[in-house]
């Protein structure tokens, strides 16, 4: 998952609306496509081009030239872990897992969700609905563009509120939109050295200490003193333990 999903949200949000005030006239045909008669359309235009649209990050303050749409980290979570604490080091091969430097790492992959919520506040209930619509239309269409990012179970929901007057004038009129996704994230766990977490068998080793490219000498001095230290018995007929 990239690091910054609510960044690619935002940049299609700004690059879009800029689009629109650079031609007007596109706005002018998404809200005829919206089934504005020519009158209202004209209206609106008029006052898209006279108070432009600004997107922001995290909530609008009173002293935010409206209108706006404020895009805020609704909610973030993890769904699910592909690859996780009990996870084992080895690939499917046997092999521990390497970075790109050949260093032993211990990777794990987790499944996020993320909602993103537009905020759009107006001074005028008519001009709130335009640009909620307009928000909607913007993420519902970029539903490839966020999938080509590795964005999935991608869905949506809005609602209208009423402005907190702690922060914002009673007469403002608020909406929210909000897109939730789903999208997978790694990170690699790096090791200084190889640590033994558990025993999967028994080995014989001789007077020579055992090697592997993992161990480095002292590490196999230890591993062979520990099995130097294993006493073993076996039961004879007379059910007697003996020491072997």
């Amino acid at each position: 998952m990239s690091a910054f999903v609510e960044r690619l949200i935002f940049t299609r949000l700004e690059s879009q609306i800029q689009l629109l005030k650079d031609e007007p006239v596109l706005y002018e045909r998404f809200l005829t496509g919206c089934g504005l008669d020519e009158e209202e359309v004209k209206y609106a235009r008029e006052r898209w081009e006279e108070r432009p649209v600004t997107v922001v990050h995290g909530y609008a303050r009173g002293e935010t030239a409206f209108p706006v749409v404020a895009l805020i980290l609704g909610t973030e979570s993890t769904v699910q872990d592909y690859l996780g604490e009990d996870a084992e080091m080895l690939d499917e091969e046997g092999e521990y897992y390497r970075d790109d430097n050949g260093n032993i790492v211990d990777p794990h992959i987790r499944r996020w969700e993320q909602r993103y919520d537009a905020w759009v506040y107006a001074n005028h209930p008519d001009e709130c609905l335009y640009l909620y619509q307009l928000i909607k239309h913007i993420l519902v269409s970029g539903r490839r563009e966020f999938q080509s990012e590795g964005l999935d179970e991608i869905t949506y929901n809005g609602a209208e509120l009423a402005p907190d007057p702690r922060y914002l004038p009673s007469d403002t009129f608020v909406r929210r939109f909000s897109i939730t996704l789903r999208a997978d994230e790694q990170y690699d766990e790096q090791f200084d050295e190889l640590r033994i977490t558990r025993a999967t068998g028994m080995v014989v080793a001789d007077d020579e200490p055992p090697t592997t490219p993992e161990m480095t000498p002292d590490q196999a001095e230890e591993v062979l003193g520990t099995v130097r230290k294993v006493t073993s018995y076996v039961t004879t007929e007379n059910e007697d333990a003996e020491e072997t």
